[in-house]
């Protein structure tokens, strides 16, 4: 039977990327610890967690930021940092490379001697699987972690032909999962395989036959039931994530402010976010669509497995064996239908679990909102995502095992119609019988022996099972790429395997048909075979035989392996990780630690600080080391003293101390007036804003204030890093003007003949110092051992500091919660047990502080622990104490013995004489030393300092940018919906005129009186008069157009004599003016022959043959159409009869004038008038522009649609051909979005 192929872990050199694992390659590895250390300790600092053991973290600059999570969903962070999960992560990578060289060559595991390895790859892989469970639950990689590359090919592939694409690279622990847990369900399959093999191998008895096909059930089940567990959660997670996802898009639209004016004309502030985009699978093997595939083919092999059971009996069941049989049948072209199906998978319906069907699977979302109802992500289905060799190879091997099924069903009906047959035989006889005809008596008898040929039902059942074995065959040949292919992707002999049992199959089918008929009939050629063939087919319709109801023997499925629960581990993962009550504790024992480590080193820095003061109000040491120095160099300048001055001075340090001290003051300046005005303009645009939106109380832009909070809030730092560094520059800058009057910086400038005159060598004795009248020595020791004093204070809270922060509690609380891990049955989490009773015990000096009573046992020894680390620190704070203590007492020594060697230096005349010079330029020297420390300290902070206000003052200028921007948008807007509103009140004004004018031109009156249908019949003839009598004139010649001329006149006078006193007009289609008809006519036509532009525009716009006439496809027709433009109303909207429309209006009195005289003869000089020729067509269109031509002209008829240039003016500007936009526009009146869609269906 076949087991779907393993996902395999690629080699680095078919990856998209750098890293790619294993496949046999020693230096092939994936980095799974690094990857995940760095997202934890990138994650915002949780309660207890991502901090050192040492308590106090560094100090960040004042514009860094938090790293936010890029995870994408909502899923809450881990509370823990990597520090505390190092082995763990240690051994998921460790785990993952041990797997990736099993499953690189997934074929070797399926190997009949190969049984051991692939038990001890199934073993590791639901180890693996259990430890990713376990930090799926911890959200340890559950969402998008950057840095972390798992590859993966996919199962389903052709091995022949490996692809670069085929690659699909992981970012999350959850993809990871998804692919473990395929490969489980994979190798369960696998091992069920081996399990049947074992049973169906020659040799094998019965009882081996038994528990193999056992074992294989249910391997088979369990392979199944893993991929549905796999299936559901693939759904699950990925509808979660598609309702997460629609549910912020729907809430950032939600959010997206508008602003709307007076007349309700809205528009959004913010762009609109692009639609969300379909959930895209993670690989084509991990969609619904390939799950459910796995899951049929593994039913439908536990089926067979049914179904080989049951024929061990040793009287087989045939009715039962032909229901399993055709139940296989069902499966496998369920898994075959999964394949094929061209219906894309609803996400939200996928996800709503409980493996129903895809109609159950893929109704409404059920709460997901109208977002989610309006565009619904789909996964692809598979047969989309395979290639065509793996689609036709697993299509040719489900249908050709469905037939098979089919055919073994059919066989074994066949036993059944064989019965169904003897008893039509037993009734034939008896009726035979009855009716004494001896020869269908001998008939009815050979029916029933037991070498009888099959009857009619059985017949038909073995024919039909042949036919599907003949169709499984065909579906095997039918493989693109041939058996090659079919190996490749299946499995090494998969297709012999599959053609063997096809053709095992068929000959059993062949020889029970044929052996019983051949025994009684004899042996047949191969013609008579083919058309009995035919004829046994034409029986077999009619009869009609009901298709093999199948049995499904695969509703209860077996749970999953109870491996793959991180319970069931050996080595548990996350023991180092702490609960609630354990964190707290450590907590207490850092913030205690710290505590005392900070407030012994504020004791020590306050008496040392103390003693310097003290030392300092009474000028020691630098009084005591002036005087030995003068004794020791017997008077003068002493040579250390003087090297130091003679440095100074070839230097000239004092110079450059003060133009590095000026500099450092312009910088200072620079970088407060920097920050000044960051302040300024950020108040600058609050103001704005506020009188902006004063002026404008529909505006819903940004507030100014709350987008500036993150920028104040840098400002306000930096402020105070400014204000802290202010002192030290206060301090230096009263040094630089100390440098230009302060008498002992001017000594540091002298000679040494200059100092010797003021610092006199001593008279007598050149002895040694201490040999004087003045003993120093006590003095001296004194200030020694104060000395010492406090350089051990100093190195006690060094080492205080050190053991505090390399001592590690969290081993120790790790140790005692494995202890109750046992009895607790816990995972490290002793929510439960906290919070504790109130019964609060003695705090001691040094512990962690509310230790309570009645605590749990294990809380309690938690703090036990805690307690008994903080007494190992109390000996350093003992001495702290005890060295400050004694500090005092050596201090009041001090301080005795220095009043003494002053009270003797000033009875020493010799020894006093120079002491003042000398300790000048001690001081001197000691502050130049000092100053120049301190200026290089203060130029590396603002070397800090200038760039990053340099890059904080562009972020303001692009936010003040962004907000002007925004209100200046706001303006355009504005004035767009004020246009917008000035065009519609302009349009609804002319609305209301039209109206108004139109209901004026309905109205009766008798000065104006409308055209009945009589009269325009009489009009349109008299148009067509004149277009023969045109006809005519053009076919004269150049010779006697003077003549013409005169005789047209002639005639138009008679015209209008005959039609005189109808007072019939003409109307045009705007019906805003009316023109007399006839006598129109006639001065129309008399003008047109008398102005020569107006004709050679009509004559330029007709087709002309070589002699100079007028040519077209009817001249009747073609005269016709000149004349109707020679006389056509004035309202009509044509280029070529703009030119004469002037003409018209200054005639338009004498015509009225002459056409109401003449009224009273119009009609009877119309009907004396000969009859004219009926025309044979008449335009209702108006004629292209440029021809003439006669058409209907009505008060009835729609007017002519007057092209809107705006929107002519916008389709031009979208780049549509302008000719094709006018006529768009014009023949949808002018409705934009009609001639839109009209010229975007015509492209």
């Amino acid at each position: 039977m076949l087991a779907v192929s393993l996902k395999t872990c690629p080699p680095p050199t078919t990856a998209r990327r750098s890293i790619g694992p294993g496949g046999g390659h020693a230096d092939a590895t994936v980095e799974v610890a690094r990857p995940l250390a760095e997202w934890l300790d990138s994650l915002p600092i949780q309660s207890g967690g991502n901090q050192n053991e040492g308590g106090s973290s560094d100090a960040q600059p004042p514009d860094a930021q938090q790293p936010q999570n890029s995870g994408g969903d909502n899923s809450p962070l881990p509370d823990f940092g990597s520090s505390e999960c190092v082995t763990d992560l240690t051994r998921l990578e460790v785990m993952r490379h041990e797997l990736s060289r099993l499953w690189t060559s997934p074929h070797s595991l399926r190997s009949s001697g190969a049984a051991h390895k692939l038990d001890d790859a199934l073993s590791r892989s639901m180890e693996y699987s259990a430890c990713l469970t376990e930090c799926l639950r911890r959200n340890l990689g559950r969402s998008h972690v950057p840095s972390l590359v798992l590859p993966w090919r996919g199962a389903f592939v052709d091995t022949a032909h490996p692809l670069e694409r085929e690659v699909h690279f992981g970012h999350s622990l959850t993809f990871e999962q998804y692919a473990v847990l395929f490969n489980i369900a994979a190798m369960e399959g696998c091992r069920a395989s081996r399990f049947a093999r074992s049973a169906l191998a020659e040799g094998a008895t019965q009882m081996e036959r038994t528990k193999g096909l056992k074992g294989a059930l249910d391997g088979f089940g369990r392979a199944a039931s893993t991929y549905a567990h796999l299936r559901l959660m693939v759904e699950r997670d990925t509808a979660e994530a598609a309702r997460v996802a629609a549910s912020e898009e729907q809430q950032a639209e939600d959010e997206t402010e508008t602003t709307c004016d007076s007349n309700h004309n809205c528009s959004a502030n913010a762009a609109p976010k692009e639609p969300m985009a379909a959930i895209p699978p993670l690989s084509p093997d991990l969609t619904p669509g390939a799950l459910h595939l796995c899951e049929s083919l593994h039913l439908a092999h536990g089926q067979m497995c049914v179904y080989r059971t049951a024929l061990l009996r040793p009287r087989p069941m045939h009715a039962v064996l032909a229901k399993v049989a055709a139940g296989a049948a069902d499966l496998y072209d369920t898994a075959r239908a999964h394949l094929l199906d061209p219906t894309p998978h609803d996400v939200y319906g996928a996800g709503k679990g409980g493996g129903g069907t895809d109609s159950e699977n893929g109704g409404a979302t059920g709460g997901a909102g109208g977002q989610q109802q309006q565009q619904q992500p789909v996964w692809p289905n598979l047969v989309s995502t395979l290639s065509d060799r793996v689609t036709s190879s697993w299509d040719g091997y489900l249908r050709a095992a469905g037939g098979t099924c089919r055919a073994r069903a059919e066989w074994h009906e066949s036993f059944s119609a064989a019965g169904k047959d003897k008893k039509d035989a037993v009734a034939e006889l008896a009726a035979a019988t009855e009716n004494g005809d001896n020869a269908a008596v001998a008939l009815a008898k050979a029916k029933q022996g037991d070498d009888a040929p099959p009857g009619p039902h059985e017949s038909a059942r073995l024919r039909r099972a042949i036919r599907w074995t003949d169709d499984a065959a065909t579906a095997l040949r039918m493989v693109e790429g041939g058996t090659v292919a079919f190996n490749a992707i299946l499995g090494p002999g998969a297709a012999e395997i599959m053609s063997e049992e096809i053709r095992t199959m068929r000959a059993s089918v062949v020889d029970k048909l044929e052996a019983r008929s051949t025994s009684s009939t004899g042996p047949k050629d191969r013609e008579r075979e083919e058309g009995q063939m035919q004829r046994d087919q034409t029986d077999d319709d009619m009869l009609d035989l009901p298709p093999v109801i199948g049995q499904n023997m695969m509703k209860r499925l077996p749970k999953i392996h109870s491996d793959l629960d991180p319970a069931k581990l050996k080595r548990r993962m996350f023991t180092t990780l702490l609960g609630p009550g354990a964190k707290r504790v450590l907590l207490g024992f850092r913030s205690q630690l710290g505590t005392s480590l900070e407030s012994a080193a504020k004791a020590a820095q306050r008496e040392t600080d103390i003693a310097r003061a003290r030392l300092a109000g009474v000028n020691l040491p630098q009084s005591l080391d002036a005087y030995r120095a003068s004794r020791e160099a017997g008077g003068g300048v002493p040579p250390r003293m003087w090297e130091a001055i003679e440095r100074v001075q070839s230097n000239d340090e004092i110079d450059l101390l003060k133009r590095n001290l000026w500099a450092l003051k312009d910088v200072a300046d620079h970088a407060r007036s920097t920050l000044t005005s960051l302040v300024r303009h950020l108040d600058d645009d609050v103001e704005a804003d506020r009188l902006f939106r004063e002026e404008n109380p529909s505006f819903r832009g940004h507030d100014a204030a709350q987008v500036q909070d993150p920028l104040r809030g840098q400002v306000r730092n930096w402020e105070g890093w400014l204000e802290q560094a202010r002192n030290g520059d206060e301090k230096l800058l009263c040094v630089l003007n100390e440098f230009e009057t302060e008498p002992k910086y001017q000594l540091l400038q002298c000679t040494r003949g200059q100092l010797e005159q003021l610092i006199p060598g001593r008279r007598g004795d050149e002895s040694s110092a201490d040999t004087g009248d003045i003993d120093t020595g006590a003095l001296r020791a004194s200030l020694e051992d104060l000395s010492n004093l406090i350089r051990d204070r100093q190195s006690i809270i060094e080492e205080f500091k050190a053991k505090a922060e390399a001592h590690e509690l969290r081993p120790i609380l790790v140790e005692i919660n494995s202890s109750f891990m046992g009895q607790e049955g816990a995972t490290g989490n002793d929510a439960a047990n906290w919070p504790p009773t109130q019964a609060a015990s003695p705090t001691p000096s040094i512990g962690v502080s509310s230790v309570e009573a009645d605590f749990p046992i294990k809380v309690r020894r938690f703090e036990e622990a805690a307690n008994a680390a903080l007494q190992a620190f109390a000996p350093y704070l003992e001495k702290v104490q005890s060295h400050n203590a004694h500090q005092n007492l050596l201090m009041e020594r001090i301080l005795k013995e220095n009043a003494l060697f002053r009270e003797a230096l000033d009875q020493d005349a010799t020894a006093n004489r120079g002491q003042d010079y000398v300790q000048k330029l001690e001081d001197a020297l000691l502050t130049v030393e000092r100053v120049k420390t301190q200026l290089t300290e203060g130029r590396n902070f603002y070397d800090v300092v200038m760039p990053r206000l340099e890059r904080l003052r562009e972020e303001v200028s692009d936010l003040s940018a962004r907000l002007v921007a925004e209100r200046l948008e706001f303006m355009d807007r504005m004035e767009m919906s004020g246009d917008q509103e000035e065009r519609r009140q302009r349009e609804q004004s002319d609305a209301e005129l039209a109206a108004k004018l139109a209901k004026e031109h309905n109205v009766t009156d008798e000065s104006l009186p409308r055209q009945s249908t009589e009269e325009l019949r009489r009009d349109e003839e008299v148009a067509a008069e004149m277009a023969r009598r045109f006809r005519e004139e053009q076919n004269q010649g150049a010779s006697g157009e003077s003549g013409s001329r005169t005789d047209q006149r002639q005639e138009e006078d008679r015209l209008s004599t005959a039609t005189a006193g109808t007072g019939n007009t003409l109307s045009n289609n705007d019906g805003d003016r009316d023109i007399p008809s006839e006598q129109s006519v006639v001065e129309r036509a008399s003008n047109a022959e008398n102005e020569a532009t107006p004709v050679s525009h009509s004559s330029d716009a007709l087709p002309t043959s070589e002699d100079g006439a007028h040519t077209g496809n009817n001249a009747s027709d073609n005269d016709e159409m000149m004349a109707a433009r020679r006389v056509s109303p004035a309202g009509v909207e044509d280029s070529s009869n703009l030119d004469r429309e002037d003409g018209v209006r200054s005639r338009r009195a004498s015509i009225d004038n002459r056409s109401r005289r003449e009224s009273s003869s119009q009609e009877n000089s119309l009907h004396s008038m000969p009859p004219s020729s009926p025309q044979p067509h008449r335009a209702r269109t108006p004629p292209p522009p440029g021809q003439p031509g006669v058409y209907h002209v009505s008060n009835d008829s729609a007017p002519l649609v007057r092209v809107d240039d705006e929107k002519l003016a916008r389709f031009v500007q979208m780049g549509f051909d302008s000719e094709k936009a006018r006529k768009a526009l014009q023949r949808f009146d002018n409705n934009e979005s009609q001639a839109l869609e009209d010229l975007l269906s015509g492209m």
